[in-house]
Order: C-alpha cells, then sequence, then structure tokens
C-alpha cells in the first residue's frame, strides 16, 4: 500500500511539471526497435482507436508535443514493428521506456513516468486481479479445472453451484474495493472507466448511488452518459412495472406476441446457440418446465442468434421442448429489454407484469417452488 502511495504522490508531482503551453511532452525510450513511426491513437474503448498525431522513431527514440484535449486512454503502435502499447495520457511531461523483446502477440508492456491518471488506472485495474491471486481462492481455480473435465451434468451442475459460491465471493469483495476507489477518485478517468466495466453487472440501486459519486460536470459525457442512459432503460424494468410486449417469429415462422400467454407465468431467457452457459443451463430449465408447466409456468426462448440455422441446430440437439422466437433488428426484444449479454432472463406474472430479473437459477427455483 505505501508503494502505491508513493507511487501517486511522484506522479501526481512529476504530471504538475507541464510546459508552459500546458501541452503534453513525452518522450519514449524503446529498446531493439527498427527506425520507423509511432501513430497515436485515441481509444474510444479497448477495441477500437482513432489516429490523432504520428512521428519518427529512430534509434528507438521518439517525442510527442501536443495538447491532450482529455485526460483518455491511448494506444502507440510502432511501424514497421507493429508492435502496440498502451496508456493513459494527460497534459505533464511523461516518460516511456520498454524493450520490444518483452512484448506478447503484439502487444507490449511499458514503464510509465509522469502520468498520475495512468499510475491511478492501473492501481484500479489490477483490483480484481490482486484479490483473485489471493491463497483461498485457490480452490476455486481447481474447482474450475474440474468442470471442464466432468462429463455427467448433474455433477457438472453441482461443481457450478459450488464455483458460483467462490466466484460471487471474490466478485463481492472486489466490487466493494472498486466502489471505495471510485468513491475515492471520482474525478479520474480510472474511476469511470472502472465503472463503465462493472455496472452491467449491477443493481439498479447500486448503479444509481455510484453514479452520484461523480462530480456534475462529468456526468453527462462519455461512459457516464452511457451509463445514465441505461439507469433510464432499467427504471422502466423494474418489479412492478408492465412488460414490453413484442411480436417475432416461431421456429415455423409463425408470429407470436408476448400478450398472447397472459394467465401464466413466463420466463423470458435470452440466449444465443454458440452462448456455452446459456446451453448449460438448459438441463436444469428443463426439470423445472417438467415440474411446473402444467401449473401455468411457461418459458420463452428468444434466440439472438444472427444465423437462424445455427439457431434451429441448437433446439434440436439440446431437444428443448419449450417455446422458441428468433429476435430480429426491426424488433430488438433484447433492446426493449436491456440485455447486453446472454443469457438474461426476465420472470413474468399473469397479468404481464415484471416479477424480477433472474440472475441465478436457484432464486427461480425458489420462486417456483413457492408459488406454484
Amino acid at each position: 500500500m505505501r508503494k502505491i502511495l508513493g507511487l501517486l504522490i511522484l506522479t501526481a508531482l512529476l504530471s504538475c511539471n507541464s510546459g508552459k503551453d500546458g501541452k503534453m511532452k513525452l518522450t519514449g525510450q524503446i529498446k531493439n526497435v527498427k527506425d520507423g513511426v509511432v501513430i497515436l491513437n485515441k481509444c474510444s474503448d479497448f477495441i477500437n482507436a482513432v489516429p490523432i498525431d504520428s512521428t519518427e522513431i529512430i534509434n528507438g527514440k521518439f517525442s510527442f508535443n501536443i495538447y491532450v484535449q482529455d485526460t483518455n486512454l491511448y494506444s502507440f503502435f510502432i511501424k514497421p514493428s507493429n508492435i502496440e502499447f498502451r496508456t493513459v495520457l494527460e497534459n505533464s511531461r511523461i516518460i516511456i521506456t520498454g524493450d520490444v523483446e518483452n512484448s506478447n502477440k503484439g502487444f507490449m508492456n511499458v514503464e510509465v513516468k509522469g502520468s498520475y491518471n495512468d499510475s491511478l488506472f492501473n492501481v484500479g485495474m489490477n483490483i480484481s486481479k490482486k484479490i483473485a491471486n489471493e491463497p483461498q481462492f485457490e480452490k476455486l481455480k481447481l474447482l474450475q479445472k474440474k468442470y471442464q473435465l466432468e462429463k455427467d451434468n448433474d455433477k457438472k451442475w453441482e461443481i457450478k453451484t459450488e464455483i458460483h459460491k467462490y466466484s460471487t465471493e471474490l466478485r463481492e469483495r472486489a466490487k466493494r474495493q472498486k466502489i471505495k476507489f471510485i468513491q475515492k477518485y471520482p474525478e479520474s478517468f480510472a474511476a469511470e472507466t472502472i465503472f463503465h466495466f462493472m455496472y452491467l453487472q449491477l443493481p439498479l440501486e447500486e448503479i444509481k448511488t455510484i453514479f452520484e459519486f461523480f462530480p456534475e460536470y462529468k456526468k453527462n459525457k462519455g461512459k457516464l452518459r452511457i451509463i445514465h442512459n441505461e439507469i433510464l432503460s432499467r427504471e422502466r424494468l423494474q418489479p412492478g412495472m408492465t412488460a414490453p410486449d413484442f411480436t417475432i417469429r416461431d421456429v415455423k415462422g409463425e408470429e407470436v406476441s408476448l400478450s398472447t400467454y397472459r394467465g401464466k407465468y413466463v420466463l423470458l431467457d435470452f440466449w444465443a446457440s454458440w452462448c456455452k452457459p446459456c446451453r448449460e443451463s438448459f438441463p436444469h430449465l428443463k426439470k423445472a418446465y417438467a415440474k411446473y408447466n402444467d401449473k401455468g409456468f411457461e418459458i420463452l426462448g428468444i434466440s439472438i442468434d444472427s444465423n437462424h440455422d445455427s439457431w434451429k441446430q441448437a433446439i434440436k440437439e439440446d431437444n428443448i421442448e419449450w417455446i422458441h422466437l428468433i429476435d430480429n433488428q426491426d424488433v430488438g426484444v433484447g433492446n426493449l429489454y436491456a440485455v447486453h449479454f446472454v443469457p438474461s432472463t426476465y420472470l413474468i406474472n399473469k397479468e404481464g407484469i415484471i416479477i424480477k430479473k433472474i440472475t441465478d437459477p436457484h432464486v427461480l427455483d425458489k420462486w417456483l417452488e413457492d408459488n406454484l
């Protein structure tokens, strides 16, 4: 902890030392690299980036002297070596050093001095990794290997239940530490990036609480604007709200509406043929369906597959007997229900009112047992 604190203090002092013009003055020294060009790109996320400047690299040395409009993640792409590295830049004096021989699959780790926000970003982004390496989570790794080797579905389910216990504890500890980090550094690029990574796994009220940690001037910009829109979407999908109706086609090409199933308890199960966790959940769902279907419980499986043949083949292979529908871009049922990943499931009552979003199959089992 003292090392981290010392690093942050040092980089904060260095970052105050920008030029009189307020620009970023960056110098780099990369060992074992050919002469060529360094292209500086501003990252919109961890995949996409837009070129904003370039400079020559001679004998491994290069420099940039530009005004950084906003603290952000940037990538450096070195040609013709085709090596990339990333760091958080700000308007300060920054020194970057690295060695191409330490690169892996085209990416190189570098040492960055002078960027307070880069140091803070690395501390925040390594929270989960640090916790995962603690001794008490070694059993989780062993269980994950055991799960991959197990062939029996019932035994796989038992192992998965135990994995769920350990992984939930890990996620909860990491989440608490990340929230403390955000609360401590609400104006930092690191805080909004960490929040953007985790918000989809959080319940609405928690998202709203964390959102309020940020200063007003940041709330309608970039990643926080996306999160604000998610808050508005989820508020329309809370328990007690009317489930958005839709009409899409089944495996026979016939139109089916959610409202057709008023008078039944309906589980909307968003899935895809390529989604391994989705298909691994089917044996458990089959048991629930067999037990409660004649008591008024129905499942509408809504696939987000773009390949209809793969969708139909998966239904056949897994021998799934409930109602199957396919989403399409014109209707966008997944968007209506704020589905960002699969599996995602909602439980709806006989009157078409949302009971809850199901994030744990054991919660569904308990609800069905208590109510049907």
